[in-house]
């Protein structure tokens, strides 16, 4: 199971308190089990804000979402736009398709060889 050696490789769950916060690591420690369900995650979780009507947001998976992507395809991007041994070498091409409800970017990415 990838995610069992995952967690034996010191994987922890994240969580973030509201829809702006930053993702952090459970602190303390974590058990794991094959469960009849599947992989079982035991950890405790100690509230952190005094607003207790806010949400807490759990991952089991290293957080990613479209900010994170949008930074890296951009920080990729740049450095192949300035790295002259990459320039040579990688073709690159952002194409934008149209936008999510949330009017996100909805982008075709080509990352490839440049042909000699």
């Amino acid at each position: 199971n990838l995610q069992r050696s995952r967690y034996a490789a010191g994987l922890k769950p994240f969580f973030r308190v509201g829809r702006e916060g930053k993702f952090k690591k459970v602190n303390g420690k974590i058990s794991w089990n094959n469960g009849s369900d599947g992989l079982q995650v035991h950890f405790d979780h100690f509230v952190t804000t005094r607003d207790l009507s806010a949400w807490t947001y759990i991952s089991f998976v290293e957080p990613w979402g479209y900010e994170d992507s949008t930074n890296y395809f951009t920080k990729w991007g740049n450095e192949v736009k300035t790295n002259p041994q990459l320039m040579d070498s990688v073709y690159f091409h952002r194409e934008l398709l149209g936008y999510s409800k949330e009017q996100r970017y909805v982008e075709l990415i080509t990352i490839t060889a440049k042909d000699e």
